[in-house]
């Protein structure tokens, strides 16, 4: 940026002294992620990591990998949960051939990759100081930020990392004295790549723009076009991923942009906070919506950073890389603050701004570095101590997701007032079996978010379970007058009623949630057993004949049916959808054991006697049933 080119170092080359002092700092680079980070080969997966990836099978097989290129929906497990990101599917796919669902691959790669992000903090910070321990300094600083712990460890933050790498890559191959098309061409093909990982990526034409605009000496260029080929880039990447773009933008928003914009502006002084004292870090941080410009927090963030850029204005022919860093800083968090997101704020946001953030550090240094004498050393060794303390709470703060319960039990912790840490303790508690600390996580996680439907419905089936009826009616009843009609809810009023026997209450119920949520052949058959209960043959083999139309390939809905038909006396339609249930799942004990109670019913001794030995035949060869993690 100063014009400077890397400054030789001194000694001759051959002597240890020279060769230690060229070698030292890539050497640093290269081991200070790895001591820090390499504990955390063996964690395991976190939250959205079990959608993406444990449970995606589209990850598993290599001939899905075209298809992640035309089909957001393979992102995820769940389809509601589309993302184009391709790039980053195929990583994983790669992850899972290696050690499938092992994380050690997966973290190792995770690795790799903030290291070569460090290495090219470096190498831009060459090109900007032109000096060798201010640019390493930059790199050191940005590999031990604890502000960067989610973004490595994190396994479903690749996308943040590998973006952020194609985005370092292609600045710094656009920062070498490069021209024509052989310097162009890298540049759009790291962009091309920045794309395809995460939108996020879309930063890199600012960042190349503002440095050539506020580079000097031999930097000084206007490269029209690479801007015009970095914009043909984006335009193809908007036509690729339009629908996913409009709806999260343009289609349905998850909240008004009003309300996103200066809430982000008081993001911007929380993540400032984050980098300048990383000792309040969270998965989940307790921050809150701002809907005005006039909200106190609003306007003195809008004045610190209107502030710092006049400053970084004022000083712009003397000090280009102030304004170029300070950029560079807010630039890379605009895609994320400006289309509104369910979570408002999450460290791995910060990830390439730190880059930025650390770059401003070594800047400090080769100022700190002209210094002479004492002072010097004192000054070098205090920031020697703090790189060293740096690196030990990220260690620290790595830990915490070695263990789900301790992640999110740190963050109820930090971020009292916030729901989303207490639903996932409830999923934990329930999933290990202490149901009544379930109960209680969900009981907070309805008080910070009352309209939290799921919450009331998990907590009234686990109250359910602990024999607390009489409670369960009483939160399912109060989570419908909070948040209205849901089928969720109903359905587990059903699971009320039917326990204490009150069928005609339960088929009420069922039928509140069938309206809401007709799709569902979960809902319909148990509706429809319902009616069986209350002798309304007719009825129920409407439900369940409704459920197989959804869902063919479900073997209770054909033993539903089966049941329905015998009620209604019509043998051959039972015994026939008897057999389709046995088809579908051979080692149904049910399905078989109703053929033979319908062929003892009928006189049938011998086909009941020839039923009950291919049974026992089926059941014994059945597979055990597998436990999914």
């Amino acid at each position: 940026m100063n014009g400077r080119r890397p400054t030789a170092t001194k000694g001759l080359p051959f002597t240890v002294g020279g060769a230690w002092r060229a070698t030292a700092w890539p050497l640093l680079i290269l081991l200070v992620p790895a001591l820090v980070y390499l504990p955390t080969l063996s964690y395991p997966f976190q939250y959205d990591d079990f959608h993406a990836i444990a449970d995606n099978p589209y990850i598993r097989q290599w001939r899905s990998v075209p298809s992640f290129f035309v089909d957001p929906t393979l992102f995820s497990a769940q389809p509601e949960n589309a993302m184009y990101r391709p790039l980053l599917l195929v990583t994983w796919a790669i992850n899972w051939a290696v050690s499938g669902p092992d994380t050690w691959s997966y973290h190792l790669v995770n690795l790799a990759l903030h290291t070569g992000c460090g290495w090219l903090v470096w190498r831009l910070g060459l090109g900007l100081f032109g000096d060798r321990p201010a640019a390493a300094v930059a790199a050191l600083v940005f590999l031990v930020a604890p502000v960067n712990c989610e973004a490595v460890v994190y396994l479903s933050s690749r996308s943040e990392t590998l973006a952020a790498f194609f985005v370092l890559l292609g600045l710094w191959l656009h920062q070498r004295p490069n021209s024509g098309a052989k310097g162009r061409i890298p540049v759009l093909l790291a962009f091309g790549a920045g794309m395809l990982t995460k939108s996020t990526a879309a930063v890199l034409p600012v960042l190349v723009i503002l440095y050539d605009l506020l580079g000097t000496g031999p930097e000084r260029r206007r490269d029209y076009r690479l801007y015009a080929g970095l914009g043909v880039v984006a335009a193809a990447y908007v036509v690729l991923g339009w629908r996913l773009v409009h709806r999260a933008a343009l289609g349905a928003p998850v909240r008004g942009y009003g309300e996103q914009v200066w809430t982000q502006v008081k993001a911007g002084v929380h993540y400032l906070a984050l980098q300048i004292v990383p000792v309040h870090l969270t998965v989940d941080h307790q921050f809150l919506i701002s809907d005005t410009p006039l909200d106190p927090l609003v306007l003195a963030a809008g004045l610190l950073f209107a502030s710092l850029a006049a400053l970084a204005w004022r000083v712009r022919r003397e000090r280009p890389l102030a304004l170029f860093l300070l950029a560079w800083w807010l630039a890379a968090l605009a895609p994320a603050s400006l289309v509104p997101l369910h979570v408002l704020v999450n460290e791995h946001r910060l990830y390439l701004s730190t880059a930025a953030a650390a770059l401003a550090v070594g800047a400090c240094w080769q100022t700190v570095a002209a210094v002479g004498g004492a002072r010097q050393r004192l000054l070098k060794g205090m920031g020697a101590v703090t790189l060293m303390a740096l690196a030990l709470l990220a260690g620290q703060r790595s830990r915490l997701w070695a263990n789900d319960l301790a992640l999110w039990t740190d963050a109820a912790t930090k971020a009292p007032l916030m729901a989303r840490p207490y639903i996932f303790l409830a999923e934990i508690h329930a999933r290990e079996g202490r149901s009544a600390a379930a109960i209680e996580a969900y009981a907070q996680a309805i008080r910070r978010d009352p309209g939290f439907v799921v919450g009331y419905a998990r907590m009234g089936e686990l109250q359910l379970a602990a024999g607390q009826a009489a409670a369960a009616r009483q939160v399912l009843t109060a989570g419908l007058a909070r948040t209205g009609d849901h089928a969720e809810i109903w359905s587990q009023l059903a699971e009320v009623e039917r326990s204490a026997g009150r069928w005609a209450a339960c088929a009420e119920a069922l039928e509140r949630a069938v309206a809401l949520d007709p799709d569902d052949p979960g809902l319909r058959n148990n509706l429809g057993n319902a009616y069986q209960m209350l002798d309304r043959a007719a009825e129920a083999l409407a439900q369940h004949r409704q459920a197989r139309e959804l869902d063919p390939e479900d073997p209770r809905t054909w033993l539903n049916m089966g049941n329905a038909y015998l009620m209604l006396a019509q043998w051959a339609q039972a015994e026939a959808a008897y057999l389709q249930a046995t088809r579908l799942d051979p080692a149904y004990g049910d399905a078989w054991a109703s053929l033979v109670s319908l062929y003892q019913r009928q006189g049938r001794q011998a086909d009941a006697e020839a039923v009950s030995r291919q049974a026992a035949a089926g059941l014994a060869s059945a597979p055990a049933p597998t436990r999914r993690p």
